[in-house]
């Protein structure tokens, strides 16, 4: 389709069409956006004329989205949000007022979410947050202004077009649930023995236990990766894993399940982490305000971390005896190499 030929489509499509994705419902649909039934029913009609394609399938008695549907839904979505800030890029930024809604990807980490809605709930109440998996086309994301902000590992590559904010980097402890049959006798054998969940960050956390096992350090095994870190407290909890992990990510879970938090026999080195955005739109005023939100949030985690940290008894490592922990810089040296 050309430029000419867009005279032909309606753009009030493509709106209901991210409503209809939303609910799944013709009628849910029509509630939403003060229509008729029918009136949605006809739109869907010509959406289907148009993509050449039925948009809502049944399966198993309920209204999915079509595969297709499901692809073009991003872009979609990132067209709507472009047409929203070309037309809405005259007018201030006040949040007290604002009905925007800012998509944010953070890896999934509980607790910086609620951090970072309690800080917009007390600034804009009409604001919403839309809260995006963690995905290794995160950049592309950024700059096709799918995603306003994201959380990411410094060891990402940086693309053209994007801004950025350095993090303070978060040192690492050993987690397990209380009880853990390896508590009563922490020691090098144990952190080989039992096997390590590991928070799956574009495989760099894998890279580093692999390039510590490569070096002088101790090995460990894997047990399992997860792709973000809701679920990290309920699965040590619930199981005989150990994480070499961060509070300041964890916080929340190390205290509703009461995790055990021990000395580690090796020193991998702190996790570091930046926001980025797209830096087309580093001036708006709109994006400015959620960068202040989310570092604020994440320093406001940091805090309650450090402080739980500062106050909370170690279980010490028992074989001190042992050859001491692994070298730093031997141990960043090996992960360069991997790379």
């Amino acid at each position: 389709m050309n430029r000419n030929q867009l005279q032909k489509v309606d753009l009030n499509l493509l709106v209901i069409f991210d409503v209809l994705m939303q609910e799944t419902s013709v009628k849910a649909t029509a509630e939403r956006m003060h229509k008729t039934p029918s009136a949605i029913s006809h739109a869907l009609s010509r959406l289907w004329l148009q993509l050449n394609d039925p948009i809502l399938v049944k399966v198993n008695g309920a209204m999915t989205p079509s595969p297709y549907a499901v692809e073009i839904m991003p872009e979609v979505r990132a067209c709507l949000s472009s047409i929203e800030r070309l037309m809405g890029a005259s007018d201030p930024f006040d949040p007290l007022t604002s009905r925007r809604k800012f998509r944010v990807s953070v890896f999934g980490i509980p607790d910086l979410i609620t951090e970072l809605i309690d800080w917009v709930a007390a600034r804009a109440p009409h604001i919403s947050l839309e809260f995006l998996p963690y995905t290794r086309s995160v950049c592309q994301d950024l700059l096709d202004e799918r995603i306003d902000i994201a959380l990411v590992s410094s060891e990402l590559p940086m693309q053209p077009g994007l801004g950025d904010m350095a993090l303070t980097p978060l040192k690492r402890y050993v987690l397990a649930r209380s009880g853990h049959p390896t508590t009563g006798n922490w020691n090098r054998d144990s952190w080989q023995r039992w096997p390590h969940l590991l928070v799956d960050l574009g495989d760099m956390e894998r890279s580093r236990l692999e390039a510590c096992n490569a070096s002088r350090a101790l090995s460990c095994k894997v047990g399992a990766s997860v792709s973000g870190y809701a679920a990290v407290g309920a699965i040590l909890a619930g199981s005989d894993m150990i994480a070499y992990q961060h509070p300041t990510l964890l916080l929340h879970d190390i205290m509703q399940h009461d995790l055990q938090i021990m000395e580690a026999p090796v020193t991998l080195p702190d996790l570091s982490l930046r926001f980025c955005w797209n830096r087309r739109l580093e001036a708006a005023p709109c994006n400015t305000w959620i960068r202040q939100g989310c570092a604020q949030a994440f320093a406001n985690l940091q805090k309650r971390a450090d402080d739980w940290v500062a106050r909370t008894r170690f279980i010490p490592l028992q074989d001190r005896a042992c050859p001491g922990p692994c070298d730093h810089d031997e141990v960043v040296r090996a992960f360069a190499a991997s790379r």
